[in-house]
């Protein structure tokens, strides 16, 4: 990210709402998959883990400490550049959502022959 973008993400940064601050937690881990070396990944995502500890938000909180507990799994996909191990580590940060009871299940093509 160039200086001047950087910049203009700092408002996001220091925000008060969760929601940017969130979302601005999400978009600096996701740069930091982009290092090539080891020393330098390490430096960044430990700054940011120090950031998402202290971010208050408890589904962040929650991926900042996953990450600590694979911290060599981690490090290792991104000295790697493995291009789907940050899909998969924010795969964590959504909610699941419940079903609602009101929605009727759709029964596919496949589905309806097994039930004859």
């Amino acid at each position: 990210m160039s200086a001047q973008r950087w910049r203009g993400f700092a408002p996001l940064r220091h925000s008060r709402l969760r929601v940017a601050r969130a979302w601005a937690i999400k978009e600096s881990a996701m740069m930091l998959w982009n290092y090539a070396r080891r020393g330098w990944a390490e430096r960044a995502w430990a700054q940011w883990y120090t950031w998402a500890i202290r971010s208050r938000l408890p589904p962040i909180k929650r991926v900042a400490k996953m990450i600590q507990e694979c911290w060599a799994g981690v490090m290792n996909a991104v000295a790697n550049g493995s291009p789907r191990a940050n899909v998969r580590l924010w795969r964590f940060m959504l909610p699941s959502q419940p079903e609602s009871p009101l929605k009727t299940p759709i029964n596919t093509p496949d589905e309806k022959r097994m039930n004859k």
